[in-house]
C-alpha cells in the first residue's frame, strides 16, 4: 500500500496548502476553475472505490465542492492506520505493540467521523499526534534513524524532504501569479457565501495536519527500510515444505501442493491453469522441437507421431517472445529469463484417459545440437525442463496475458467510453460497472509494481525496461488487431476449439458460457433510460 499512501499524502499536502491559503482557494472557488484534476491527484481517486476494497476511506466531496478539513483530516487518519496496521503484517515481533497504537488510531477515527465544530476535529488531530509520537521528531522534522550510518535511508528521507519542500515553493510561485481578488462589493450572493465557507478553514488545524503529513511521508521510507531489511535477512535457501507452510491458513488447501510434480498435473496447467493460452495445433513437426518418433513413442507408447499428427491431437506451447527480455537483477544477484518451447499431446482413442500429456521441452529456441530436447524420461533434468517451462509460463501471464491483453488494452476503451459518451448514453449505461477501477487499478500498477526496484523488477527475470517494452508491444499488437482478439476467435486461430481433438480443456469450456451469455444478452438488449427507450444493437461477430 505504500506507494499509493505516499501519493495521497503528497497530494494531500498540496491541497492542505492550498486552502490554508485562502485568496488562492478562495479564487478557485469564485472562478468556478475549480475541479478534481486527476492528473495531479490520481491516487485520491481511490477515495470512490468501495469500502470493501479500502476500508475507512471516505469518498471524495462533490465535483462543485472544495474536500473540508473534516475530509482531509478523516484521509490523514485513515492513512496513519493502514500504514500501521501494514507495519504490523511486516513486522511480526512488533504487532503487539503496534495493536494498541491501532486500536487507539481507530478510535481517534471514530471520533472524527462524528465531529461536529473544528475544535473537536482539533482536539483528534491532537491526539492523533502523540499516538504517532511526532515528539519524538527533532525541531527540523528529521527523523531520528533507526540506524545513523544507514546511508540509503538518509538518502530516501532527504528525497521525501525535498519532494515536500517543492510543493511549498511551487505553492509560492503560484500565488505570486495571482491577480489582484475580485472586490467583496462585486461578488453575487452565492459567491459570497462560497467564500464564508471557505474562510472558515482553520488555519491552527491545517499547521497540525501539514505536520502530520510531512511526518508520515517520512514514516513510510522507514517503514520500506524495515521490510527490505527484512526481506534481504530472510533464508534464501527455503524448500518445499517452507513453500507449502504458506498456505497452512487455509481450510481448503489446493490439491496441487502434493502433486505439482507429476506430469499430469504439469500439462493441466496448459489448459486450466493461470495462463491457458498457450497451446497452439501443429499439423507438422515444429522446426524448434524436431522430435523424432521414437522419442515420441517412449512417452506415448501406443501411438505414433505420425497419427498424432494427422489427427490433429498434437500442441505447441511455444514463449518465443520472451526471447526479447533482457536478463535482470535482483540485489546483486543476476536472473536468467528463458524461451522455451514444450510439445504436448492428447492421447489416442484406445487410451481411457484423455489427459492431456507432456512429450518434450527445449529450453532455449535457437535449434543447436547443445540445446538439449528433454522428454520425462530424463530424470531430474526434465523437472529443471518443466521448472524452466513454469517459469517462463509464469512471466508470460504477467507481462502479456494479464498486463499487455487485459490491463493495458481495456483502457483505451475506458477513456473512450467516457469521452465520448454522455452520461445517460446506453452504451456507457452498459459499459460503465465493467470498466470501474480500471484507471485506478492501471495506475496502481505504474507507480509500484512496474517501478525500478518494484515487484515487477524484483519476480519476473527481465529488466523493468525490457519487461515494459513487450508489455507495450503486445497492447498495441491486441489493439491494432481487434476483431481478431475475440475469444471465439483466438481458440479457432490456435487450433484448439475442437473438443474431439482436445477434450479436456477448462478454459475454453467455461470460457465459452460466459462469452455466449455476454453475447445473449448484449445483442437484443433493450436499456430504458430516463423517459424514453434507447435500443442498440452489437455486431453478430460479438
Amino acid at each position: 500500500m505504500s506507494f499509493w499512501m505516499q501519493e495521497i499524502l503528497e497530494n494531500l499536502y498540496r491541497l492542505l496548502s492550498l486552502l490554508a491559503k485562502v485568496p488562492f482557494a478562495r479564487r478557485l472557488i469564485i472562478s468556478n476553475k475549480y475541479e478534481y484534476d486527476y492528473t495531479v491527484l490520481a491516487p485520491l481517486a481511490m477515495t470512490s472505490v468501495p469500502p470493501s476494497i479500502i476500508p475507512y476511506l471516505p469518498k471524495l466531496p462533490k465535483e462543485d465542492e472544495l474536500p473540508d478539513q473534516k475530509w482531509v483530516t478523516l484521509v490523514i487518519c485513515v492513512i496513519s492506520l493502514l500504514n500501521q496496521k501494514e507495519k504490523s503484517s511486516n513486522l511480526i515481533n512488533e504487532s503487539v505493540a503496534n495493536e494498541h497504537e491501532i486500536n487507539s488510531l481507530e478510535s481517534i477515527y471514530e471520533q472524527i467521523k462524528a465531529a461536529q465544530e473544528t475544535a473537536d476535529i482539533t482536539n483528534a488531530v491532537l491526539q492523533l499526534k502523540s499516538v504517532l509520537k511526532l515528539e519524538e521528531f527533532d525541531d527540523m522534522g528529521v527523523v531520528s534513524l533507526k540506524t545513523n550510518d544507514d546511508i540509503q535511508m538518509e538518502s530516501n528521507l532527504s528525497h521525501v524532504e525535498d519532494r515536500f519542500d517543492k510543493i511549498d515553493q511551487e505553492i509560492k510561485f503560484w500565488l505570486s501569479q495571482i491577480p489582484q481578488e475580485k472586490p467583496a462589493n462585486f461578488l453575487q450572493a452565492d459567491e459570497l457565501t462560497k467564500l464564508d465557507e471557505i474562510e472558515k478553514f482553520d488555519k491552527e488545524l491545517s499547521g497540525h495536519l501539514l505536520e502530520i503529513t510531512r511526518f508520515l511521508g517520512r514514516n513510510l521510507i522507514d517503514n520500506q527500510q524495515d521490510l527490505r531489511e527484512q526481506l534481504e535477512t530472510t533464508t534464501p535457501n527455503l524448500t518445499l515444505k517452507d513453500y507449502e507452510n504458506l498456505i497452512n491458513p487455509l481450510t481448503i488447501k489446493p490439491e496441487t501442493v502434493k502433486s505439482f510434480q507429476r506430469d499430469q498435473v504439469f500439462a493441466y496447467m496448459q489448459v486450466a491453469g493461470p495462463n491457458p493460452v498457450m497451446l497452439q495445433q501443429i499439423k507438422k513437426i515444429d522446426s524448434k522441437l524436431p522430435i523424432t518418433n521414437e522419442q515420441y513413442q517412449n512417452v506415448v507408447s501406443q501411438d505414433s507421431l505420425v497419427a498424432a499428427l494427422q489427427e490433429g491431437r498434437l500442441y505447441l506451447a511455444d514463449y518465443s517472445l520472451l526471447d526479447d527480455l533482457v536478463n535482470g537483477n535482483f540485489g546483486a544477484k543476476p536472473k536468467y529469463m528463458y524461451a522455451p518451447v514444450a510439445l504436448f499431446a492428447v492421447p489416442p482413442d484406445k487410451y481411457q484417459d484423455k489427459n492431456l500429456l507432456p512429450i518434450a521441452i527445449r529450453c532455449q529456441q535457437t535449434p543447436e545440437d547443445e540445446n538439449t530436447i528433454f522428454t520425462p524420461l530424463d530424470g531430474d533434468n526434465w523437472m529443471t525442463a518443466k521448472t524452466v517451462l513454469q517459469m517462463a509460463d509464469s512471466n508470460y501471464h504477467e507481462l502479456i496475458s494479464h498486463l499487455a491483453q487485459t490491463h493495458l488494452f481495456i483502457e483505451p476503451f475506458v477513456l473512450a467510453t467516457n469521452r465520448c459518451f454522455q452520461d445517460n448514453h446506453a452504451v456507457r449505461f452498459l459499459l460503465k460497472p465493467h470498466l470501474q477501477g480500471t484507471i485506478l487499478i492501471n495506475y496502481g500498477a505504474h507507480k509500484l509494481l512496474l517501478a525500478p526496484e518494484g515487484p515487477i523488477d524484483a519476480l519476473l527475470g527481465g529488466t523493468i525496461g525490457s519487461n515494459c517494452q513487450l508489455a507495450i508491444k503486445k497492447a498495441k499488437s491486441h489493439l491494432a488487431n481487434f476483431n481478431d482478439v475475440a475469444f471465439s476467435k483466438t481458440l479457432e486461430k490456435r487450433g484448439v476449439n475442437n473438443s474431439q481433438q482436445l477434450p479436456i480443456y477448462p478454459y475454453r469450456d467455461d470460457g465459452q458460457r460466459i462469452w455466449d451469455a455476454i453475447h445473449q444478452w448484449v445483442y437484443p438488449c433493450c436499456v430504458t433510460l430516463g423517459r424514453g427507450k434507447i435500443e442498440f444493437r452489437v455486431s453478430q461477430e460479438g
